[in-house]
């Protein structure tokens, strides 16, 4: 969970170029094959509303990481349930307590 809530598309790809030489220097330390990369969260959202995550490019710069560093038979996971959900609903609460610190 190296990255989480970026809206830099260019910054998050450097992320994802960085954890695939990661990847794939553990296979050469350990001499293992690797099936599997779990990048967490990552992709941001604006609760303001002032700026979007560039979806399109990111999704063409993810496409040319996974040709360079040879992952498409690897199972690549993103973990997206905030950025797939968060415009379809509000969120709600009462302020119960508020504790002082310091």
């Amino acid at each position: 969970f190296a990255a989480s809530g970026v809206l830099d598309a260019q910054a998050l790809l450097q992320h994802i170029d960085y954890s695939f030489n990661l990847f794939r220097d553990l296979e050469l330390q350990t001499g293992m094959r690797l099936d599997t990369l779990d990048f967490g969260g990552g992709i941001g959202i604006d609760h303001e509303g002032k700026r979007e995550f560039d979806i399109t490019s990111f999704s063409k710069g993810l496409e040319a990481l996974i040709g360079k560093h040879r992952m498409k038979d690897r199972r690549l996971i993103f973990e997206l349930g905030r950025y797939l959900v968060a415009d379809s609903g509000y969120f709600v609460t009462t302020i119960n307590d508020i504790k002082e610190s310091r």
